[in-house]
């Protein structure tokens, strides 16, 4: 794995990309999306139709955040895994997903249930994470660990 500013993107041609937010291309709830990382959302927006998807409720900054980076973000209350999220994207021309983001149990099952590619990105954290969200954190890690054996 590694982390999304270290992401190659040179394979990553004609896809639609659900892009995940938190812990992705941002530490958890916070508004700052590095320098790094737009370098890579922009890169991957040349070649790619390219979405927000974030199952954070907070969607004043998930808009905010989508609109910083000149991409289209899913306002919606319907959850990642759930598949009812393509049912907001309009047709698009590009015939292969790809999910990027930083947990299995969301993005990774999210990709299974959509019949894309899953790209796990090594988390973003942050000292001042809250303690579900590193709860959260440890139990993706230990299923993810499992799974992979």
């Amino acid at each position: 794995m590694t982390l999304f500013k270290n992401l190659n993107t040179d394979t990553i041609k004609d896809c639609l990309i659900l892009l995940d937010i938190d812990g992705t291309i941002a530490e958890d709830d916070q508004l700052e999306v590095s320098d790094e990382n737009m370098v890579i959302i922009d890169k991957l927006k040349k070649m790619n139709q390219v979405h927000l998807c974030s199952n954070s409720r907070n969607h004043k900054r998930n808009k905010t955040i989508a609109d910083y980076a000149g991409i289209t973000y899913l306002d919606t209350d319907i959850r990642k895994p759930s598949k009812k999220i393509l049912d907001l994207i309009e047709h698009s021309a590009f015939t292969r997903r790809l999910v990027i983001g930083d947990k299995f149990l969301t993005d990774g099952l999210f990709a299974k249930n959509i019949k894309a590619d899953f790209i796990k990105i090594d988390r973003i954290t942050s000292k001042n994470d809250r303690l579900y969200i590193k709860f959260l954190y440890w139990i993706d890690n230990l299923i993810c660990k499992i799974i992979s054996k």
